[in-house]
């Protein structure tokens, strides 16, 4: 598990791979109060929103752009 306090990332470096994917923000009200503290406890990284941390997600396991955009669709 990778902390967004951990020193191996510099805040805004992996914002790059998120103009990869269109995100949307009205999708964050389909979250849990628990799920939310579940991703800022855990997975978010420093300066990341929820939606970014999906597109990163997704852009991570992606074969190429349109993967990510449709790996990020089924989240």
């Amino acid at each position: 598990m990778i902390r967004k306090d951990d020193d191996r990332f510099e805040e805004g470096k992996h914002k790059a791979v998120l103009e990869k994917c269109k995100i949307d923000l009205e999708r964050n009200k389909l979250l849990t109060d628990f799920g939310k503290e579940t991703l800022d406890d855990r997975y978010l990284l420093a300066g990341e929103n929820y939606q970014d941390m999906f597109a990163r997600v997704s852009c991570a396991f992606a074969d190429d752009q349109d993967h990510a955009q449709r790996l990020y669709d089924y989240m």
